[in-house]
């Protein structure tokens, strides 16, 4: 993958159950995002015995989780979205929905639970968001 800015990677959110075919929602653009972040990690499980060779550790893998932290400046824009995946997030008591990551070539789209919200506003800097979400179903990752 060549180098490239962070800016030029987009991350888009629709709301919609894990069991809704992706290409029925209408994804809509996060705006005013600095920070995008896309951790994925296997579970494992220790599967060493006394007759291990070598006395070595083996392990098997179990479950790959997803989880996907973001951050930007808050706006009251409509157009940038964020009060949509705030309700979403915080009042909706369904935090459900899907998150796409477009950038270095690549488009991951991911059934979500979106888990955290917060907003800072220091005295006098600029108002400030982030938010978090956590796989809740199968990853789909191809060339863009």
């Amino acid at each position: 993958m060549s180098a490239g800015v962070g800016r030029g990677y987009v991350l888009e959110f629709a709301a919609g159950a894990n069991s809704v075919n992706p290409a029925t929602l209408t994804f809509k653009r996060l705006g005013y995002c600095r920070g995008k972040e896309w951790n994925s990690t296997w579970d494992t499980v220790d599967a060493t015995g006394d007759t291990s060779p070598s006395n070595t550790k083996e392990s098997l893998v179990t479950f790959v989780g997803h989880e996907l932290s973001f951050d930007g400046v808050a706006r009251s824009d409509l157009a940038q979205n964020q009060q949509e995946l705030y309700a979403l997030t915080v009042t909706s008591g369904a935090p459900f929905g899907w998150v796409r990551m477009t950038g270095g070539g690549r488009v991951k789209t991911l059934p979500v639970i979106f888990k955290e919200w917060s907003i800072s506003a220091p005295h006098a800097e600029v108002v400030t968001f982030s938010g978090s979400a956590m796989s809740n179903g199968a990853m789909t990752d191809v060339a863009a």
